[in-house]
């Protein structure tokens, strides 16, 4: 209702069940039905401008844009917005600001009817029911017969010229100008052509990485975002989570005392799935707690998971954010894998799903 008010051109409206996995046929017909009520039967689209000339709506975009222009300043100041990104500046400043506002949620100094406050007695997760789930195996199962299909019937040698051009390219560096469309060197036009020949594009992604690397991002966890929204904790339910935080952070430095170490947890995120938000927060909220926090890339597979673990000798603890195919598909593969390998050395295994 808010972006209409503002005269938005576009509107998303999340589906309900969005959080725990792919909308189902009802749930989507919820956020469709939410739109069209407002558009058909509100009223609110027949004005043009239903606040015009509010003060409060005027001091709000005031602020809003001073703030803006604040923050184009600094990205000035930092040498332009591509340097911005590529020091992990604009991801850190964005993460910031949602783990700042979970963790406000978190400890109830944010109101979310439903979520933490005036929540219904008794109410479970296993109160959402129809939720999508995708069979994973299957839709592998399905992908790998059609890659088979067509490195069964797609030229090879065309394929591996069509790749070498474009890895040959991308190698030319500032050394060439090969932006422009016609050039015979230009990158899109060399992947739109490697592509048509049937080259994949996990192939395509490869032969530019062959020249160019792979980006590792820059992205340190988050801090004092929960440890701040507690402190700041006033009324007398919030008095009492702010004592079972203090409790939590006492046990993790006795557990420090005790081990010679502080514990290690690993926040993991596997599949396809490009959201690293709650992963982010999650991290973020363990590092305040007086964990040593590792935290994997995105697009991870379970051995590499298993490995990372091993790697950074995670005290027993792997947990990561989920969407329910997970339980059919990564999550067997993860624990099998895993148990083999720490059951090699010794240790115990505990994994641990978090959440989406």
């Amino acid at each position: 209702m808010a972006a209409i008010f503002g005269g938005t051109q576009s509107l998303h409206t999340n589906s309900y069940d969005e959080a725990v996995g792919l909308p189902t046929e009802q749930s989507a017909r919820v956020a469709r039905n939410t739109q069209l009520i407002c558009q058909l039967e509100t009223g609110l689209t027949s004005v043009a401008d239903p606040w015009g000339g509010s003060y409060l709506m005027e001091s709000l975009t005031d602020d809003l844009c001073d703030r803006a222009f604040e923050i184009l300043e600094e990205v000035k100041g930092r040498g332009g917005m591509l340097k911005a990104i590529d020091s992990g500046w604009a991801k850190y400043c964005i993460e910031e600001s949602a783990t700042r506002m979970q963790a406000r949620i978190d400890t109830g100094e944010d109101i979310i009817v439903g979520v933490n406050r005036y929540c219904r007695e008794g109410e479970k997760d296993e109160d959402m029911k129809d939720v999508l789930v995708i069979d994973n195996a299957t839709v592998l199962k399905e992908q790998l017969a059609k890659l088979d299909t067509l490195r069964k019937t797609r030229n090879e040698k065309v394929v591996t010229e069509s790749l070498l051009s474009l890895t040959e390219s991308a190698k030319l560096g500032s050394e060439a100008n090969t932006s422009q469309g016609s050039h015979p060197q230009n990158l899109l036009h060399l992947s739109i052509n490697a592509a048509r020949v049937g080259a994949t594009t996990g192939e395509i992604s490869l032969a530019l990485e062959e020249a160019w690397g792979r980006h590792v991002p820059s992205s340190p966890v988050v801090m004092g975002a929960y440890s701040d929204s507690f402190q700041r904790s006033s009324t007398e339910s919030e008095d009492e989570t702010k004592k079972e935080y203090a409790d939590l952070r006492e046990e993790v430095n006795t557990f420090a005392k005790s081990e010679g170490r502080h514990p290690r947890i690993l926040v993991a995120k596997m599949g396809q799935d490009g959201h690293d938000r709650g992963a982010r927060v999650i991290a973020s909220g363990f590092s305040d707690l007086g964990y040593d926090v590792d935290v994997g890339p995105l697009f991870q597979t379970p051995t590499e998971v298993a490995q990372q673990a091993i790697d950074n000798d995670v005290s027993m603890q792997e947990t990561f954010p989920y969407f329910p195919f997970c339980y059919y598909f990564f999550f067997p593969n993860l624990f099998v894998i895993i148990s083999n390998r720490y059951m090699l050395l010794e240790y115990q295994v505990r994994l641990q799903d978090i959440g989406h």
